[in-house]
């Protein structure tokens, strides 16, 4: 009996979601979430409340006494969870608060990703993540820093599916 096997097919799609939060018509920039850079002098020690804090607090403690580098006058520590993978904590530069992000961020099977997994500039509230959130939805989503909290606002997801024929 001879058996035909059909080659896997692999089929790419760009889906667009957009979160209406701030009815938002276009792709967020860093310029949209200006702040103002106001930090000056030596930041406060973290204080790591709260397990995950706790769990990752070498990391956070010594990530956060480079000072601000987001929102004015936050702090985005990153440490490795794997090959090609990321958790992050924002600190509060003022009085070292931590907010542990709760999601991971990673590569998935996009090896080849050249833009950095979290992007974020130090006079702008827009945080970018590129890859996959939990190992899921790979594309890019933009989160607004309001109020000591992430906010999703945009994203674009690139959705893989594999077709066995």
């Amino acid at each position: 009996m001879v058996i035909k096997q059909l080659p896997h097919v692999t089929a790419f799609c760009i889906l667009v979601l957009s979160s209406q939060v701030h009815a938002q018509t276009r792709i967020p920039t860093f310029d949209d979430y200006h702040t103002p850079v106001r930090m000056k002098g030596k930041p406060a020690p973290a204080r790591p409340v709260g397990r995950d804090a706790r769990r990752f607090r070498t990391a956070i403690t010594a990530g956060a006494k480079e000072g601000p580098n987001f929102a004015g006058h936050y702090t985005v520590v990153t440490w490795g969870c794997g090959a090609g993978c990321q958790m992050f904590a924002i600190v509060d530069a003022k009085n070292g608060k931590v907010f542990v992000a709760p999601f991971t961020v990673s590569l998935g099977e996009h090896l080849d990703q050249t833009e950095d997994l979290i992007g974020f500039h130090p006079d702008s509230g827009l945080l970018i993540v590129t890859g996959e959130i939990n190992e899921e939805n790979y594309g890019k989503h933009y989160y607004a820093w309001e109020r000591g909290e992430l906010k999703l606002v945009w994203q674009l997801i690139s959705i893989r599916t594999k077709v066995d024929n």
